[in-house]
């Protein structure tokens, strides 16, 4: 069954939506497109692109209204299934401008990436509680993957980094699941196995080593959790209840 799940893994792979050489270049172009600083959210927008949310707060502690803008390709320019996300967040300051602090073409799913349980809805939530900025994601079918990422700014860079990272894969119908949460400020990941009767926690330690916003590919993020993880227990436990 294992096996099994590994080659369905590596196949599933082959279809997830990749961006080419010219799709990063196109990235990187309409990166270097956006201003320093400007008067509107819109002034944030790469050619191509529309913004399909935006969500205010405050992410440096100004009392001043942030945004963390989600962008999604426009419609007319791209198919349904090569449409990709982008995060933007801008900083508002004291006299009304807004300035970018961050962008990101790598860390919110495609649209088209939900898998069979989201269809073409996959969810990519952005939310900011307490000055924290959370991204939170799924995907799947009837083993979903959840990931939650959470960054802080860090006033001496005048950088968001990663302070939190959570994955849990389960699977919805016999509720069997393993999980993994870093804590990169206290340097501690926790690691749950729930087998349907009882839950093994353990803890090791993670590098305290600071990964900014920029740096972080969701494929990247979710390939190396499930390398960590006991996939193979997650398995076994399917196998006894089939």
């Amino acid at each position: 069954m294992f096996q099994m799940l590994t080659l369905l893994f590596c196949t599933l792979l082959l279809f997830l939506p990749s961006p080419s050489f010219a799709q990063q270049e196109g990235v990187s172009k309409g990166q270097s497109q956006l201003p320093v600083e400007a008067g509107s959210v819109n002034n944030f927008v790469s050619p191509g692109w529309k913004i399909e949310e935006k969500v205010a707060g405050d992410l440096n502690g100004d009392s001043i209204k942030d945004y963390a803008l989600k962008l999604i390709e426009k419609q007319s320019d791209k198919e349904d299934d090569e449409r990709q996300r982008a995060l933007v967040i801008v900083l508002g300051n004291k006299n009304g401008k807004l300035r970018r602090a961050a962008v990101n073409y790598k860390l919110l799913q495609c649209p088209m990436c939900g898998g069979l349980f989201y269809g073409g809805f996959a969810p990519a939530n952005v939310r900011i509680t307490k000055g924290v900025l959370v991204v939170e994601q799924e995907n799947g079918s009837r083993e979903l993957t959840s990931y939650t990422y959470r960054f802080r700014y860090e006033p001496d860079t005048g950088r968001f980094f990663l302070i939190g990272f959570d994955f849990v894969y389960r699977d919805h119908i016999t509720v069997k699941s393993v999980s993994e949460s870093s804590n990169y400020l206290t340097g501690v990941r926790i690691v749950k196995r729930n087998d349907g009767k009882n839950v093994k926690t353990s803890r090791e330690n993670v590098s305290m080593e600071k990964i900014y916003i920029e740096q972080v590919d969701r494929d990247k993020f979710s390939s190396d959790a499930i390398s960590r993880l006991d996939m193979k227990f997650f398995e076994e436990t399917i196998d006894d209840h089939q």
